[in-house]
């Protein structure tokens, strides 16, 4: 400004108070005002009056004092009055446009720069005016105004020496034309030649600009980095630097430019919502929200700041305020399934009602089929409503989307298991152990799937796998050994149910099995417990019940037998062995009057059951009820002529009446009959013990013994013929035939009372 001002001048405005009085080349001056009041207010028509030149002068010396006391409106105010008065003034039009360009009043300046533009191409015009408004147009942002008038600068000396000035200026108007050649041409120029450091940044920029728009961004970078070290807050730098920056994956040096030049333009909505977005990438999550809450305040719909702002109030629990922005982010974008999850989480935690959670999720699943998280959460709503169906829908779509997911893989292959989809079972099994080898669960699994599609071979090598892998899986152990049992692999079934029990004795299949396999092996002693235990496990299951009271009638030891099979009885009304084995023990045990009330029910319900009347036949008998056993017994030799045991029983009914022609008639007509079997050769042997045929007894007891398969048959003639050693007399022979039979059944009622009668016959 100092060359176009008078020294008086510059002093006299210093000295100017805004609201003083003061006299001034004979004007008195107030408020800050010429009183021109015997002057005229208008310039003489045509030319500019003395008068005029006066108070122009006047005006700018005002302005020029309000310019340094930093009051720039007022300023431009007196210098466009001064220049109403002497228009064509140059030096006020200097002192007016440079503090017209420090004001930064574009509106101003435009309407200005008309006005001048025309008077400066009407006519030879100062080359420096010439510069001066060049600038300006550039600052209006009229880049072809500022290009025509330095085209106007005849002065070659002016233009020499004002050349970095020229040359800037040209760069800077090619640059606001996209010519970036001619940009960058100039801009080199002024880098070349220029000792200016302000004029070198501004040409950096220009040339980051142009690098900026060839998308040649390392270059670009290189330039705006080179402008910010000279000048920190040029804001064109700043911001294409940060963009750079994001380009080349540097969000932290982003991240900071653009914070820094948030500083110039603290409501810029795009710019808050780019630093938002790279606080977020770079995990700073509350500096995010912060962003993303000032950009609310200046657009409260921002469907992105509603969205992320929601988003982080519900993950720390703020759990009103994200319900109502992401409800208010929803009526904008009604299918945005992300943010309706988490509107239906929220929504759960205030009413807990899960069938409409339920079919929130299954709209949001129908707007993302793909999302895991999304089916992870309906598939936990299915689990705990049980919903199986549903829960198989569910896993399938996961499987669709992440084929080896080994936990869904698993989950549904239960479910199919389950509803006895076995095939698919085994295909899902059989993933899962692909993507997991050293599982147990999948081999032991799918071997169930196996056993209920009839492939029990690979059931059973699933089975022994899963052991391998785990030898403490007990349910392998007792799967392996129940199929071994049925295939009569007997030592390998009691390895593995034996293993099974040793490990978890609540379990009730391998005690009943292997209670089964020792009672077959006539190892009663052994079955008992087992047979026992599993009574525990099922106090009230009739088979149970039944085969423990069996374990006691092979035993002989009746007395234990009853309650048992009383209980199975009790639970199963009608089974017709159960009743039949319970009054068989009744009848030995000593008890037939309750006997023939369960064997008299026997034969009303199969009354062409001779066994049945035999039975009852005996326990008549036993009870003295001679008549009522002779016409049972009778029956049953109707229905079966040739079986000896029922003519054996026919002769114990007429011997307690006594009739013993009669018996004697029966037990010969028994002898005639043919044995064909060990039950005929024992009978015959008994009939033969009661007529006194010692000898011919042990005969016929020794060929039962022969033909009886199995141990427990064997011992009732082992009993036998120790009675009928005793006979005879043969006391060693006696006790030998007892031991054999104490051999097989060491314990019950019948083997005490055995032993007993041992230490008798021993004195």
């Amino acid at each position: 400004m100092a060359k176009a001002l008078h020294l008086e001048k510059t002093a006299i405005a210093l000295t100017l108070g805004l609201l003083s009085v003061q006299i001034f080349s004979g004007i008195a001056l107030a408020d800050g005002k010429p009183n021109n009041t015997s002057r005229s207010k208008k310039p003489l028509s045509g030319q500019t009056s003395a008068n005029a030149q006066e108070l122009a002068r006047d005006y700018a010396t005002i302005a020029y004092g309000y310019y340094l006391k930093g009051n720039l409106k007022s300023s431009l105010d007196h210098y466009e009055q001064a220049l109403r008065y002497d228009p064509t003034n140059r030096g006020i039009q200097k002192e007016y446009l440079e503090i017209l360009q420090v004001s930064g009043d574009t509106a101003r300046l435009r309407t200005y720069l008309v006005t001048y533009t025309k008077q400066a191409q009407s006519k030879k015009t100062d080359p420096d005016l010439l510069l001066k408004l060049s600038n300006l147009h550039l600052q209006a942002q009229n880049p072809k105004a500022a290009l025509t008038l330095l085209d106007k600068i005849e002065n070659k000396k002016f233009r020499r020496k004002q050349s970095q000035t020229i040359n800037l200026i040209k760069a800077k108007a090619y640059d606001s034309l996209e010519n970036h050649r001619q940009a960058y041409r100039y801009a080199r120029k002024v880098i070349k030649r220029s000792d200016s450091q302000q004029d070198q940044w501004q040409a950096q920029a220009i040339i980051g600009n142009t690098h900026f728009q060839a998308k040649k961004f390392d270059s670009a970078a290189r330039a705006y980095e080179k402008v910010l070290q000279k000048n920190t807050s040029h804001k064109q730098s700043l911001i294409r630097l940060a963009d750079i920056y994001g380009h080349q994956k540097k969000p932290e040096k982003a991240l900071i430019l653009y914070q820094r030049y948030l500083t110039f333009n603290k409501s810029n909505p795009e710019l808050l919502l780019r630093i938002a977005r790279l606080s977020k990438a770079l995990g700073r999550n509350e500096d995010a929200y912060h962003y993303y809450e000032a950009l609310l305040k200046n657009d409260p719909n921002s469907v992105e700041a509603l969205f992320e702002t929601g988003y982080q109030d519900y993950q720390n629990g703020r759990e009103a305020i994200a319900l109502s922005r992401l409800t208010q982010f929803t009526q904008q974008v009604p299918d945005n399934a992300e943010a309706l999850y988490y509107i239906s989480k929220l929504r759960y935690t205030q009413d807990n009602n899960e069938e409409i959670y339920r079919r929130r999720l299954e709209h949001v699943v129908s707007l993302a089929p793909r999302n895991l998280d999304y089916l992870n959460a309906l598939r936990a709503v299915y689990a705990n409503q049980q919903d199986q169906s549903g829960l198989a829908n569910v896993l399938q779509k996961i499987l669709d989307v992440d084929p080896e997911n080994e936990n869904a893989l698993y989950t549904y292959g239960l479910i199919e298991l389950e509803r006895s989809n076995s095939n698919h079972a085994v295909e899902l099994f059989s993933r899962a152990r692909t993507l997991n080898p050293e599982s147990a669960d999948y081999p032991y699994f799918r071997g169930k799937a196996y056993q209920k599609t009839g492939e029990t071979d690979k059931a059973l090598t699933d089975f022994l796998s899963t052991i391998t892998l785990n030898n403490s899986y007990t349910d392998a152990h007792q799967q392996a050994g129940l199929i071994y049992y049925q295939q009569k692999k007997r030592d390998l079934a009691k390895k593995h149910l034996g293993t099974a029990v040793s490990q978890d004795r609540t379990l009730l299949k391998p005690n009943l099995a292997l209670g089964k396999i020792y009672l077959e092996d006539e190892k009663l002693t052994q079955a008992e417990p087992y047979f026992l235990n599993a009574v525990k496990l099922k106090p009230k299951d009739a088979f149970v019940l039944y085969q423990t009271g069996t374990v006691y009638t092979q035993m002989d030891d009746f007395a234990q037998a009853i309650p048992y099979y009383r209980r199975a009885l009790t639970v199963n009304k009608d089974d017709m062995a159960t009743l039949v084995n319970l009054g068989n023990a009744y009848m030995r045990n000593g008890e037939p009057k309750k006997a023939i009330l369960l064997l008299f029910r026997a034969t009303e319900r199969d009354p062409l059951n001779p066994a049945r009347y035999s039975a009852l036949g005996v326990a008549y008998t036993r009870a003295g009820l001679f008549p009522d056993a002779i016409e049972a017994l009778k029956k049953a030799i109707e229905l079966d002529p040739h079986k000896i045991l029922y003519r054996y029983n026919l002769g114990q009914a007429y011997s307690g009446i006594p009739d013993r022609d009669r018996a004697l008639a029966e037990y010969s007509q028994a002898l005639h009959g043919t044995a064909k079997t060990p039950d005929d050769f024992f009978n015959q042997g008994r009939i033969m013990h009661r007529m006194g045929m010692y000898n011919d007894a042990i005969i016929s007891f020794q060929r039962a013994l022969k033909n009886y398969p199995t141990q427990l048959e064997k011992a009732q003639v082992y009993r036998a013929m120790g009675y009928t050693y005793q006979a005879l007399n043969n006391q060693p022979s006696a006790l030998s035939q007892f031991r054999h039979y104490l051999a097989i059944i060491p314990k019950g009622a019948q083997a005490e009372k055995i032993r007993t009668h041992m230490n008798t016959l021993s004195k």
